[in-house]
């Protein structure tokens, strides 16, 4: 069966001892896992969530309310996402599949016959590590570039190095070997990768 999804935001005072902001989860929907967020200068939430076995969602909340999240689902799943910020601008690195989106629409068919259609095909089709830009308006994700990446690839680390840029770490496949699909990938070797993101003033990336 389907999980019921429970992704809550906690708080601390003192980075040990943590409580959820509310009662209820923030997102409860199936399959609800992965979430990542961050903060404008105002203080107001936006975050990107897993679902497992349908898609994504794209939420924000109001800094006046952080525990009550606005909700955009998308079909297309965002893997070990990771979100930062550069100049006001969200941006989030997640595997992307070249195939397109998980959710292929295949509401035709009965539940558990339609999750497992996703998951195979999903499973035997190609991925590549994939930098993200938020439409924090639209509540949506649109891609910029892949980093060179194939096979398993994603659950990217971060750090900033001045004002512009970025250093980032990354796990594929070999980049200069077979392009597996992404189970063949699971079962092989992989490498750490690095790179680093410079987002020239005068051009931003849109």
């Amino acid at each position: 069966a389907e999980r019921q999804g429970d992704l809550r935001l906690l708080v601390s005072d003192d980075g040990y001892a943590w409580e959820p902001i509310s009662e209820k989860p923030q997102v409860d929907a199936v399959g609800a896992e992965e979430g990542e967020f961050d903060f404008d200068d105002e203080g107001n939430l936006v975050a990107t969530v897993r679902l497992e076995t349908g898609g994504s969602l794209v939420c924000t909340a109001s800094k006046d309310d952080l525990a009550s999240w606005q909700t955009r689902f998308g079909p297309d799943k965002y893997d070990s996402a990771l979100m930062f910020r550069h100049d006001g601008q969200f941006y989030v690195v997640a595997r992307r599949n070249v195939a397109g989106s998980f959710d292929r629409g295949a509401d035709f068919l009965p539940p558990r016959l339609r999750r497992a259609y996703y998951l195979v095909r999903y499973s035997l089709t190609r991925k590549r590590t994939c930098l993200y830009r938020v439409d924090v308006a639209e509540k949506r994700l649109a891609p910029v570039f892949d980093f060179p990446s194939k096979g398993d690839t994603a659950f990217a680390g971060i750090a900033p190095l001045d004002e512009h840029s970025f250093y980032l770490a990354n796990y594929s496949s070999p980049v200069n070997g077979p392009d597996w699909p992404w189970l063949f990938g699971q079962i092989l070797p992989t490498r750490i990768y690095d790179a680093v993101i410079h987002f020239a003033p005068e051009t931003p990336v849109h």
